[in-house]
């Protein structure tokens, strides 16, 4: 395999792992606190932002509808249907993993799991180089630190064991497939990517902290 198929970057292998990071609505209170959901807010006046593919666009308000006069009969029918609504019912069974938040804490283990790759085959590759690698390691975690740390913490607390299994084997597969060719190339073509790589995972392309859908969900996480 030439160099010329191998040149592809980091960041052309990684979008598949980031499908889960769909439409995310960014909702902003009158007290100032931020909320994420992957549904649009029933308040139709609320200061929504919307998230779609790592990019930030604010979302106009929507007039309420016109209050309609209701006559006295139909306001006593749904007093009386609103009585028995209220009336104790079973506990309902708790809700599933906020999407949003399952859905970043998806994409950052796929950045981390490619960062900690890249750094694997670089240093087999050229042993002599290891420090400069795993400098490029660790200068990312530094960068992305407060993400990382909740990213952690969502992992251990609102992400089931089933989930993160299924999170795990499926980045795993992911990653290893797409980085396939650049295993089974010639050495020199290897050093060559892996140049590329390191100099893009240096410059930042690789952050988390600056992509809203990923970082959002999570740092808004208590």
């Amino acid at each position: 395999m030439g160099l010329r198929a191998l040149s592809f970057s980091l960041l052309l292998l990684f979008p598949v792992v980031t499908t889960q990071a769909q439409t995310i609505y960014k909702v902003v209170g009158p007290d100032g606190k931020v909320v994420f959901s992957d549904k649009p807010p029933a308040d139709t006046a609320a200061d929504v932002r919307v998230i779609e593919g790592g990019f930030e666009r604010k979302q106009p308000a929507v007039a309420a509808p016109a209050a309609v006069a209701v006559p006295p009969e139909a306001s006593r029918t749904v007093a009386k249907q609103a009585s028995s609504a209220a009336q104790p019912k079973p506990q309902a069974a708790p809700t599933v993993t906020d999407p949003a938040l399952a859905g970043a804490v998806f994409g950052v283990m796929g950045f981390e799991d490619l960062v900690l790759q890249t750094e694997r085959i670089c240093t087999q590759t050229l042993p002599t180089s290891f420090k400069r690698y795993s400098g490029a390691t660790q200068v990312w975690r530094q960068r992305n630190t407060s993400v990382l740390a909740r990213y952690e913490q969502a992992l251990a607390k609102a992400i089931t064991p089933a989930q993160r299994k299924q999170f795990e084997a499926e980045v795993k597969a992911r990653n290893e497939k797409s980085l396939s060719p650049v295993v089974k190339a010639p050495v020199a073509n290897r050093i060559s990517w892996c140049d590329k790589s390191g100099e893009l995972i240096g410059k930042g392309d690789m952050d988390v902290h600056n992509k809203p859908a990923l970082a959002g969900p999570l740092l808004s996480y208590r």
